[in-house]
């Protein structure tokens, strides 16, 4: 049996989400070791669907891709992350003491901005200090704690490796909105939508091609094959995701903004071009 689907990108990472739930190294994670949960707007679908949390998506990330522009959240709005769990149970202890507490079992889940061909990650990093994931990758490399990546294929580019040469904030001669550098991440595990149809349903699923207009940007059109009980199950799966909401951010008003090489830095909200506002 073969079946055809839209998925917009938010669709997209509920489906990722309700896989990562079932996904055996999390659920090996969750009875024995530490789950590490980063920020991400993918991520927070899933500390809905692993944790049941009422988080919203504008709570959830340090920076986003919004309105054509690239801009870190409003400091204000954001939620403590990482999620830190223990067992399956939230723990209020920093990630990197959950990290010195050495679990084989142990999962840090981080998406990402840029996937490949070749399986490497690229995550968009606008800090000063390489963020988050430059220490968690450096506990993952030294100490082989597995890094699983949640990502759709709406962010597929040609190589990670090739943009990462074409990025670093100074470099930039101009920059509409925060500059930023790409880290490349080339040992996590990538669960796509390819990857969350197969563990959902056991059906086999192919990216066929990407885009549209009025409200599918970003749409990823797949086609899945497999027999009747595993194409039926997940067609019945993504009928109850469709209609997911598209996500919100709150960015930084750019009055305050420390991203100085930025265009817009400093202007008061009524100086800001029409587009953006």
């Amino acid at each position: 049996m073969r079946a055809a689907f839209v998925l917009t990108p938010a669709e997209s990472k509920r489906l990722i989400a309700k896989a990562v739930v079932q996904h055996g190294d999390i659920k090996m994670a969750m009875e024995k070791a530490y789950v590490i949960l980063c920020e991400g707007s993918t991520d927070v679908m899933i500390a809905q669907e692993l944790f049941n949390l009422k988080l919203a998506s504008e709570n959830f990330t340090c920076g986003m891709s919004s309105k054509g522009i690239l801009c870190p959240s409003e400091l204000e709005s954001r939620s403590t992350f990482p999620i830190v769990a223990y067992k399956g149970k939230i723990v209020d202890i920093p990630y990197e003491k959950a990290i010195e507490d050495f679990h084989l079992e142990t999962v840090i889940i981080k998406s990402g901005n840029a996937i490949d061909k070749e399986g490497s990650v690229g995550v968009v990093v606008s800090g000063y200090d390489g963020g988050i994931i430059a220490n968690l990758l450096g506990h993952s490399v030294s100490q082989g704690v597995k890094i699983l990546c949640p990502i759709g294929l709406e962010k597929n580019i040609f190589s990670v490796r090739e943009a990462v040469r074409h990025t670093g904030g100074k470099r930039f001669d101009y920059s509409m909105g925060a500059d930023y550098g790409l880290f490349m991440v080339p040992n996590a595990e990538i669960l796509t939508e390819i990857e969350a149809i197969k563990i959902l349903s056991g059906a086999d699923a192919f990216h066929v091609a990407s885009g549209g207009i009025n409200g599918s940007e970003g749409a990823v059109m797949l086609s899945c094959e497999g027999s009747n009980d595993n194409v039926n199950k997940i067609i019945k799966i993504i009928e109850g995701i469709k209609g997911e909401p598209s996500q919100k951010g709150i960015r930084q008003k750019c009055k305050t903004c420390k991203y100085v090489n930025c265009i817009f830095n400093g202007k008061e909200e009524n100086a800001l071009p029409e587009w953006m506002r």
